[in-house]
């Protein structure tokens, strides 16, 4: 078992924020979201961050330059078009 959860979580404002702005703008930087997820705190981002990638929403992917990018899963992408809030 991959550690992943069964039913995605992707409750919460911060959230849904996060996976909206990931399905309009494509894969970005930290910052990149931490400027157009506006008024979420570093920690808050980092938090939410973290457990979307652990539910298999969103994948981190460290290019050569040692830059982390994050991205829309397919998981992501399909929950994204079910939920109108995303």
């Amino acid at each position: 078992m991959s550690g992943r959860r069964s039913d995605p979580d992707y409750r919460g404002k911060w959230k849904l924020l996060v996976l909206r702005s990931l399905l309009l703008n494509g894969p970005q930087r930290y910052n990149e979201l931490l400027s157009t997820v506006t008024a979420i705190s570093q920690k808050e981002l980092t938090r939410n961050l973290r457990e979307l990638t652990a539910t298999g929403l969103m994948a981190r992917d460290s290019g050569a330059n040692r830059t982390a990018r994050y991205e829309l899963t397919q998981l992501g992408r399909a929950s994204c078009r079910h939920s109108r809030n995303c």
